[in-house]
């Protein structure tokens, strides 16, 4: 909400058993995503990622293009905060707003579980899988994958372009079908998925060794599709009855 009159319209009758609200000031900028390892409070591994779009027209929801970039000493430094409160053990990821010129940093949440988008780290060489693995193992000998991250931070590469094109297909059509976008905004949307997928370097559930997971993802976003084949299918059987009758 951008000011007062926004909450009044939004909120027109205080919510019946509640007390107060917790309010989070307004951020703009683009979403940063830290991933990151731990034991026992000290962070051993991370990447940071870049959103570029999401699924949804106005920034919010699933990521399906970014980039990884430096990790920042900043959001290292917050996180590191986090984990070492809470004295974490496992792996996870922080995720915050950087405001463009001024650097300011809004924090928005921790999400202490395995996302779909973990495939960006893996990707960028920071194994979270195996390091999972391990950690929930309680290893301390014999894993030299926990001893090198001990004694030397493993930090995601850079630049990575990534994308989830299945993600993004499902984003155009519900934005289409929403009526947030016209046909205009959904053509320009596909030129935008048709080129983030020509520059990409990682796709998050393609492999030409496991190719299925990813057609069935995108078949499943285009229910509509499927069913104007059986219709053509019909059609054109009976145009077939229709002509051999005739």
């Amino acid at each position: 909400l951008n000011n007062s009159s926004e909450l009044l319209a939004a909120l027109p009758v205080w919510p019946q058993g509640h007390r107060s609200l917790l309010l989070q000031q307004f951020a703009h900028g683009r979403r940063h995503n830290l991933y990151f390892a731990a034991r026992h409070g000290r962070i051993i591994a991370a990447c940071e990622s870049r959103i570029v779009r999401t699924n949804h027209p106005d920034g919010t929801g699933l990521a399906v293009e970014g980039h990884t970039v430096t990790v920042s000493s900043e959001l290292l430094g917050d996180t590191e905060k986090l984990v070492t409160a809470t004295h974490y053990t496992g792996i996870g990821l922080t995720q915050f707003i950087l405001e463009p010129g001024t650097g300011r940093r809004c924090f928005l949440e921790l999400n202490p579980r395995v996302s779909g988008s973990h495939a960006v780290p893996e990707h960028a060489g920071v194994p979270l899988s195996e390091l999972a693995i391990d950690l929930a193992a309680n290893k301390t000998t014999g894993c030299k994958l926990l001893e090198a991250a001990s004694n030397d931070r493993i930090l995601g590469k850079s630049p990575l372009r990534y994308v989830w094109t299945s993600g993004d297909l499902y984003g155009a059509k519900m934005a289409f079908i929403n009526r947030d976008i016209g046909l205009p905004g959904l053509a320009g949307w596909l030129s935008q998925l048709m080129a983030s997928v020509a520059r990409a370097d990682a796709h998050m559930i393609w492999s030409w060794r496991d190719p299925m997971p990813a057609i069935v993802a995108a078949l499943g976003v285009l229910p509509r599709m499927t069913r104007l084949r059986e219709w053509s299918r019909k059609l054109i059987n009976l145009d077939c009855i229709v002509s051999r009758q005739g």
